[in-house]
């Protein structure tokens, strides 16, 4: 059960830093492709 939530924390945390990655790469590379 410890071992559960943890692995699940950290699926979490990495979804989220995933996310924000590709939020700014979005933001950078993205928006210079279109415009």
């Amino acid at each position: 059960m410890n071992t559960n939530s943890f692995s699940f924390n950290g699926f979490t945390s990495f979804t989220g830093m995933l996310t924000v990655w590709l939020m700014t790469w979005y933001m950078t590379s993205g928006l210079q492709n279109y415009y």
